[in-house]
This record gives C-alpha cells, sequence and structure tokens, in this order.
C-alpha cells in the first residue's frame, strides 16, 4: 500500500508539472470566465447561459487532461525506459497501475477543484447563491472523468505508443458522447 501511495504521489506531482495540465487549465479558467461575455445573447436566461457554458467547459477540459495525462503515464514509462527501474523494485504490475490511477484521480481532483472554485466565483457575483446542482454536476464529471482515466491507462498499458493511446482514448470518449445522436440516426433508417 506504501508503494502503491508513493507511486500515486509521483505522478500527481508529475502531472501538476505538465504543460499540457498547466496550459489546458488556463483554458478552462479563461473559459469560463468569458461566459460572462455570451450575457448579451439571451434577456432572461442569462444566468442558465453561464452555468451551462461553465459546466461545459469544465467537462470537456478535465476529460482532455484526463486523456492526455492518463494516455502517456504507461507508454511515458517505456519510452523513456523508467518503468524497468519501478518494476525492478517490489512493486507488482497491478501496484503500479493501481497507483497510476490513483495519481491521475488526484490529478482531476485538483483540476475540478481549481475550475470549480473559479466557475463558483462567478457564479456568487451574478447569482449571490450557489445551487446545489452544480455540486451534483461537478461529483458526475468526476466520475466521468474517472472512468476516461481507467481506459486511457487500459490503452496506455496495451499500446506501444503514446498517440495511440491518446487518440483511441479520445475516439471512445467522442463516441461516449455522440451516443444519443449516433442511436438517433440509427433509428432514422
Amino acid at each position: 500500500m506504501q508503494t502503491i501511495l508513493a507511486i500515486s504521489q509521483n505522478v500527481f506531482r508529475r502531472a501538476l508539472r505538465s504543460k499540457i495540465f498547466t496550459v489546458l487549465l488556463v483554458f478552462a479558467i479563461g473559459l469560463i470566465f468569458l461566459s460572462r461575455v455570451f450575457e448579451f445573447l439571451t434577456f432572461t436566461a442569462e444566468i442558465k447561459l453561464i452555468k451551462d457554458i461553465g459546466l461545459a467547459s469544465i467537462a470537456f477540459f478535465t476529460a482532455l487532461i484526463t486523456i492526455f495525462l492518463s494516455g502517456e503515464t504507461i507508454t511515458g514509462e517505456i519510452e523513456e525506459r523508467t518503468i524497468y527501474t519501478v518494476l525492478s523494485k517490489p512493486v507488482s504490475r497491478q501496484g503500479l497501475i493501481l497507483g497510476k490511477f490513483l495519481g491521475i484521480v488526484w490529478a482531476i481532483l485538483a483540476t475540478l477543484t481549481i475550475t470549480g472554485v473559479a466557475f463558483f466565483i462567478l457564479l456568487c457575483l451574478k447569482q449571490r447563491t450557489i445551487p446545489g446542482m452544480v455540486f451534483e454536476a461537478l461529483f458526475f464529471i468526476f466520475l466521468e472523468a474517472a472512468v476516461i482515466s481507467s481506459i486511457a491507462i487500459m490503452f496506455s498499458s496495451l499500446s506501444s505508443s503514446t498517440t495511440t493511446s491518446t487518440v483511441f482514448t479520445f475516439f471512445i470518449y467522442v463516441l461516449g458522447h455522440f451516443n444519443p445522436q449516433l442511436r438517433f440516426l440509427g433509428e432514422g433508417t
């Protein structure tokens, strides 16, 4: 258990230092605050528009951060040849994968905390209260990101390239979100 936590802590620190993490997080926060610009599009549903754009940007950028960080966890270590050093220690393969997953989950929680605070600040400035449904939405965004992370780690452990695992995971993410539209198109024929 100690080794799993050490691996997850290392993955979490590595994720926070990642340029992809920083850039996508800045874009997410920027898009959350830019949702105020779109208020002029509607006169009656300003709060709804802010919530929709804010939660959509949190969900999308959290998924992107998860895909990129998880996609390179195992394949990145194979390409850098550091996985051989780790596996020569008394660490099982399952412990390594579980530690990687927990580290990515910590990074997801950090992402949701930072973007959630920015979203709450924007809602408090506009509405003065935070509806409870926002917390539920953030919880389900977390669950979605955890599932995406597990899929990405699976592809990362099966493929030999970071690009391959990232692309496959992104396709699974897109297919999951277009499932209702695909079902509608299938029923229409």
